[in-house]
């Protein structure tokens, strides 16, 4: 079976993690907090419970976006090194644009889930599953928050967006599009008769490289984790009261 090989050497793991300094997922302490406030009515008790579930769920889930972040980046530097370039498709590697479609889709999954978190926590009453009407949406909670500036990480996934909407339902960004500009008659020396096909690069869509996505979904892991510790204080803050 053909399948792609992951595989690389931790060389270009340590380069990658080193250029895009990520950040770690802020302390979980406030859910030994949460836990102690359990109790009293139910719904309160369930409530915490929700929200714990939702962080524990949040920890694990950036770690894997910034995972596929930097092995995408790692197989960048390694094809580099090794010069593996198609002539027709500069910009497209195996590996690479494996890891590179995992963290633009990990990096709208993630913030999806921590509109859950915040749906649970503000009492929104939003549904947590259902048609796209119903159900919780990071748009919905944007509009709809009280406690949580969201406006410079909905900015980040706006960049990112186009990417998104491409890899799940166009053309994968990092592919050149190529074109044929004209069908013509001509001749070979002026006698035996052909048909000139002059192909070329399709300059409107014009490729958005792995690297360029990959910077772009560690500006939302960023923003995320600005967020994320905000929403840690305020509930924190919350608890007190």
């Amino acid at each position: 079976m053909n399948i792609i090989d992951l595989q690389i050497d931790p060389s270009y793991l340590e380069k990658a993690m080193v250029e895009l300094n990520l950040s770690d997922f802020p302390s979980t302490e406030i859910i030994g907090k949460m836990f102690d406030a359990m109790g009293g009515t139910l719904g309160h008790t369930q409530k915490m419970q929700s929200m714990i579930n939702w962080i524990d769920l949040l920890e694990k889930k950036y770690r894997e976006a910034i995972t596929s972040i930097i092995y995408g980046l790692a197989h960048q530097y390694k094809q580099q090194e090794d010069r593996a370039y198609s002539p027709n498709q500069p910009f497209f590697n195996p590996p690479t644009s494996y890891f590179t479609e995992n963290a633009v889709s990990r990096a709208f999954s993630l913030v999806e889930k921590l509109a859950q978190l915040l749906n649970v926590f503000e009492d929104l009453g939003i549904k947590e599953q259902g048609s796209s009407r119903e159900a919780v949406s990071f748009g919905k909670i944007q509009a709809l928050s009280k406690t949580t500036d969201l406006a410079a990480l909905e900015r980040s996934l706006k960049t990112l967006s186009p990417e998104r909407h491409a890899h799940t339902h166009g053309m994968t960004p990092e592919m050149t599009r190529h074109n044929i500009s004209s069908v013509s008659a001509g001749s070979i020396n002026g006698e035996r008769p052909m048909e000139v096909i002059v192909h070329s690069i399709d300059e409107s869509k014009l490729p958005v490289t792995p690297y360029q996505q990959l910077l772009r979904c560690k500006n939302v892991m960023e923003n995320f984790t600005v967020v994320i510790s905000k929403v840690f204080e305020v509930i924190d803050n919350d608890l007190d009261i």
